[in-house]
């Protein structure tokens, strides 16, 4: 089975909590003693970087925007003392706690509302013990460029960053989730989630989404499996004519999506690693914008 698409998993059973449990707000600072650019790293296209709680740093965590939570794994949360007890969701248990400071980067979160899940089996795909998943809290919180071509994470305070070229465009925030639109052939259109979660070759698609689309042809169909929490899951894959994100048009681009019966109701589909790579993405989620830029 492949490594790709592994943490699609995760990103499902974080934003099915969210529908149960609302994270508390942490009160949020900057530190501009600290460099805005966070250590990090990119394997299998997705970036992973350490965060210091309650002084101590820990990692690594995996840079998600498709997670709705600052989320640490079990065997993390346990050596620190965080305790609450928890529910199950998608066969999961989920516990929630509270740390009293965490630190990513420049960004500093004081009494910071956590979700704790056991990692154990997607860090067996990744290869290495996951500390946790960093996820909305940390974008709605900094302005977040995130630098594929050169592999690199910086985070900025939204109230002094500018955009140091290119154009703004819209972002969509979908409950805790970020889209965006784009544009197929045969004048499809859609608003799709931008995961830095998930490292899947193209663009996912929605099962509803190509029911309302028969004018978008799909070739070279076929299937596999992916890696998720829950276990192992068919996936069709195909290739579609044309995709337009970002003032970008790929051609041929890669396509998976999932059987009939998906009725995630969200977004059309994600976009992940395989149509970010090319890009310098920048997220704004405080005054809903995001811009790609050419490196």
């Amino acid at each position: 089975m492949s490594r790709r698409a592994w943490l699609a998993g995760l990103a499902l059973l974080l934003t099915a909590c969210a529908t149960a449990v609302v994270p508390v707000a942490p009160s949020v600072v900057f530190d501009t003693a600290k460099s805005p650019r966070l250590p990090a790293r990119l394997k299998y296209g997705l970036f992973v970087t350490t965060a210091r709680l309650d002084d101590v740093e820990h990692g690594p965590f995996v840079l998600d925007t498709g997670a709705f939570a600052l989320t640490l794994d079990t065997r993390l949360a346990d050596r620190l003392g965080v305790t609450r007890p928890g529910h199950t969701v998608i066969r999961q248990l989920v516990r929630f706690g509270t740390v009293g400071a965490i630190e990513i980067g420049p960004v500093v979160f004081r009494r910071a509302e956590v979700s704790i899940v056991d990692l154990s089996a997607p860090a067996k795909t990744f290869g290495e013990t996951l500390a946790g998943v960093l996820g909305y809290p940390l974008f709605a919180a900094a302005v977040v460029e995130v630098d594929y071509p050169r592999q690199t994470v910086t985070c900025f305070d939204p109230k002094t960053y500018r955009l140091p070229r290119g154009e703004w465009q819209p972002l969509v925030l979908n409950g805790w989730h970020a889209g965006i639109s784009a544009r197929f052939e045969a004048g499809v259109e859609g608003i799709f989630m931008v995961d830095t979660g998930s490292n899947h070759p193209g663009v996912h698609l929605k099962a509803r989404f190509l029911e309302r689309h028969p004018l978008l042809v799909l070739r070279d169909g076929g299937k596999s499996k992916s890696v998720r929490i829950g276990g192992v899951r068919e996936t069709l894959v195909g290739r579609i004519s044309w995709l337009e994100v970002g003032g970008r048009r790929f051609k041929g681009p890669a396509v998976t999506f999932d059987p009939p019966g998906d009725d995630d109701p969200l977004f059309d589909g994600t976009i992940g690693y395989g149509l970010l790579r090319d890009f310098v993405v920048v997220f704004n989620y405080p005054e809903r914008k995001i811009a790609f830029l050419d490196p």
